[in-house]
């Protein structure tokens, strides 16, 4: 499996496997991280990817920042915050070969 964080990464890494003869989701997998939507790919199909919601993390930084900007104490902070991630499957991932 491969994990790229964009798709011209993804792009080169399809192409490079093209020209050793190799299929994407019949002889490895490959997946994006981030929202590609809008990108104009020249690949034949979409790649799966695992995905943020980026209005909720847009929300929840703001909320950070104005809780910040009241605290009177470095405690009274938060100091995490964790946003659970999305697998979206468009075809891209081969199934396991035994």
């Amino acid at each position: 499996m491969i994990i790229t964080d964009n798709m011209p990464v993804a792009e080169g890494v399809i192409g490079f496997a093209a020209d050793q003869g190799l299929e994407v989701a019949r002889d490895f997998s490959i997946v994006t991280m981030g929202n590609q939507i809008g990108y104009t790919a020249d690949t034949a199909f979409d790649l799966s990817e695992v995905s943020t919601d980026r209005e909720q993390m847009g929300r929840q930084c703001v909320d950070l920042l104005v809780d910040a900007s009241r605290a009177k104490s470095v405690e009274d902070l938060s100091n995490s915050v964790v946003f659970e991630p999305k697998f979206i499957d468009r075809g891209s991932c081969a199934n396991l070969k035994e």
